[in-house]
């Protein structure tokens, strides 16, 4: 169903949030831009601020003016990354400029509006002055749009690549004078380059491309991409390059997340509150998100996912992850086959947690389906289901008796939670709630947050993280009352419901066969309080694993003199215990290491060179602020996995226990360089050594010769 469709069957209630939420995912159609169709793509209303949206905003300005700029703009990156809505806001952009009265965005509109069942063009031209009266002699010319390389003409016998080809070779005569825009992604251009290479008959348009693949990647000393290297009369932008969650993008601003999350919050696009008041997850989602620190804290914590990841949020990513975190899926507010709005859900969740059937799954689950729906928990969902091994056990023995005591019947209802949790969370479809269920949560969660973090302050009082510990092993009464006034009512409920477990689960009420079992089911409330408070107040404060390490990253990345430290890290392990360089010489990379008594090694007598390299701040580029090492002259990206290695090791962690991959990563660095010296002359005038496996024998080049000798001889 479309966006469309969906609003012709809503009425304005149904529209307001937060219902209308539901509309913003993009596997339902809200993050996906169809060309020109006003109800698609955009469900913040208004075209979100960007740096390039502000670069083609000036750039239509400056070309309509007349000034000597690009006319020919590629925009490069996969889907959801806003290539479509760039496009349709440069030409409402060249409306505007020309005074034109909507005539062009009309004209493109018509050309883009097909029957169902048919495909869009792939590429639209419309002759400017069709559309606007008197222009000058500079904007007597055309606009082609192709608003997706990845298509093909069906008017053409020629792949998507070979149409791509030709215009590009139209496009470099110095004759044409049109201006251009096309969307296109990676894959199109490296196999546009493939057959250009494999003909030989474009080498004009096969030396752009070469240049086009150089300005799309993002390394040091890349080529200028606004205008392209060489060329002039090209622009092209990679899309995935500058962070949405990152506000030093924009320049201080707030980030693409911020200006997106503003708009959903927004209290006039909202319901009144609901009767539930703070027992409604849903309101007190919006209610949490509008005040204070929370949003820019949660903002943190996407950045921080794509730091660790190398992963981009897209504009239908946070389409997406919007209504998942605020509301969920319309799949979730179902209550025995019946589908209802997210404030009934909530009222009946509530009402089945005080009236249900006294023992009842229903009611023994409600309080916790209800605290789950709180953003932070959303975010975090991951529960361990307690269903195996020691806890079934347990469980089996000491709660069977739970109808007389109400503290192990409060037990048995988290115990029903959580053997369900997973099962429950995995309602919510699409790409998104998947990322956040099997990579931002094992990341990134404040529940494995351990040590002296602050987690509020209190009357000039820190509380840290060890505190909170501290307080819920003794017992959920003291962890309840050092915490309670910072956790939402939901959670209160539910830790209220965990000090009746918590109290009823003393080894003083089961006999001595039994204890063991009880602090087991004790120590395990007790934990999960801990985490859920965790989760709660470290999400609500940016706070989450490894949060020590990412601020110290993200100061890599702005202050490059602090990589120092990492520098030496990176060197000390490219080198042996004597400060030397071994080549391998019997194994490549991807090989198995050969045995110690068949490995043979040349012995650099000199230290290889580590440095950090100097970034590229050229105003035609991304702002990208991936830090590179140069070893010798190879780039090493320094990702934040690396980063975190090299610190550790700089602490004091034994290289052997590095994880494979950064093993993997140094081998490969290691080949590049081996591959460099081993064939470098200059290398014989400094002694270099070949070590024979285990052996003492050493083979060294002395006078032109080479010579066999044993070490220490």
């Amino acid at each position: 169903m479309t966006i469309s469709e969906i609003n012709d069957e809503l009425s304005t209630e149904e529209r307001l949030y937060p219902e209308g939420l539901a509309r913003w995912a993009g596997h339902r159609d809200g993050g996906v831009r169809r060309p020109f169709v006003l109800d698609s793509g955009r469900p913040t209303g208004d075209q979100i601020e960007t740096p390039l949206v502000t670069r083609l905003h000036d750039w239509v300005s400056s070309l309509v003016a007349g000034e000597d700029v690009p006319r020919v703009l590629l925009l490069v990156g996969g889907p959801g990354n806003g290539k479509t809505d760039a496009v349709e806001g440069c030409i409402e952009f060249f409306d505007t400029a020309m005074k034109a009265n909507g005539k062009l965005l009309e004209t493109f509109a018509s050309k883009y509006d097909v029957s169902d069942g048919e495909l869009p063009p792939r590429k639209a031209v419309v002759d400017l002055s069709s559309v606007s009266n008197s222009l000058p002699s500079h904007l007597q010319t055309t606009i082609s749009l192709v608003q997706d390389a990845t298509e093909g003409d069906s008017s053409k016998n020629e792949t998507p690549e070979e149409l791509l080809l030709n215009e590009l070779d139209t496009l470099l005569n110095p004759d044409h004078t049109g201006i251009y825009l096309c969307c296109v992604n990676r894959g199109i251009l490296a196999r546009t380059a493939e057959i250009a290479h494999e003909k030989g008959v474009h080498s004009d348009v096969s030396a752009l491309l070469t240049v086009i693949t150089k300005g799309v990647t993002s390394r040091p000393k890349s080529p200028s991409c606004w205008p392209l290297e060489g060329y002039s009369d090209i622009a092209l932008w990679p899309m995935d390059v500058e962070s949405l969650v990152d506000k030093n993008i924009n320049e201080g601003k707030w980030s693409v997340a911020h200006q997106i999350f503003e708009v959903a919050l927004d209290d006039e696009k909202w319901k009144k509150p609901c009767a539930l008041n703070t027992r409604c997850p849903f309101c007190q989602n919006r209610k949490l998100l509008s005040q204070g620190k929370a949003l820019d804290s949660l903002v943190d914590i996407l950045h921080y996912y794509e730091l660790t990841s190398g992963k981009r949020w897209t504009f239908r990513d946070l389409f997406s992850l919007v209504p998942y975190l605020l509301v969920g899926d319309h799949s979730e507010l179902e209550i025995k086959g019946k589908r209802l709005s997210p404030c009934e859900w909530a009222a009946e969740q509530y009402r089945l947690s005080t009236e249900g059937r006294s023992g009842s799954v229903e009611r023994d689950r409600a309080p916790y389906l209800l605290m789950s729906r709180l953003y932070h928990h959303r975010l975090f969902p991951k529960w361990p289901d307690f269903i195996r091994g020691e806890h079934r056990e347990a469980k089996k023995v000491l709660l069977k008796n739970r109808d007389n005591d109400e503290g192990l019947a409060a037990a048995m209802g988290l115990f029903r939670f959580t053997a369900k949790a997973k099962e429950l969370t995995a309602l919510s479809s699409g790409d998104v709630p998947v990322r956040v269920r099997n990579y931002v949560g094992p990341e990134l969660d404040p529940a494995l947050v351990t040590g002296d973090e602050i987690l509020f302050t209190r009357s000039n009082v820190d509380t840290t993280v060890s505190d909170i510990e501290d307080m819920f092993s003794l017992s959920i009464k003291n962890g309840i009352e050092l915490v309670g006034s910072q956790l939402e009512t939901l959670e209160l409920d539910v830790l209220k419901q965990l000090l009746k477990a918590d109290e009823s689960l003393v080894e003083d009420k089961f006999p001595r066969n039994r204890t063991k079992q009880a602090r087991l089911l004790q120590s395990t409330l007790r934990q999960f309080s801990s985490r859920l408070t965790k989760r709660s107040l470290g999400t609500k404060r940016g706070v989450c694993k490894n949060i020590d390490t990412f601020r110290k990253y993200l100061d890599a990345t702005r202050n490059p003199d602090v990589l120092n430290d990492v520098r030496k890290g990176l060197r000390n392990l490219l080198h042996d215990s004597n400060n030397k360089f071994r080549a391998g010489l019997a194994t490549t990379f991807g090989q198995p290491v050969a045995h110690r008594s068949k490995d043979v090694v040349l012995l650099i007598q000199f230290p290889i060179t580590v440095s950090i390299a100097t970034s590229d701040s050229s105003f035609g580029r991304p702002k990208d602020y991936l830090p590179y090492l140069l070893v010798e002259k190879h780039y090493v990206a320094l990702t934040f996995d690396l980063f975190r290695a090299l610190n550790e090791v700089n602490e004091g962690l034994h290289e052997a226990s590095l994880p494979s991959e950064i093993y993997s990563l140094l081998d490969r660095v290691k080949s590049l360089v081996s591959g460099r010296v081993v064939r470098d002359k200059k290398i014989l005038l400094e002694d270099p050594e070949i070590r024979l496996g285990s052996s003492t024998d050493v083979i060294e080049y002395v006078n032109g010769q080479f010579v066999l000798s044993r070490e220490g001889a």
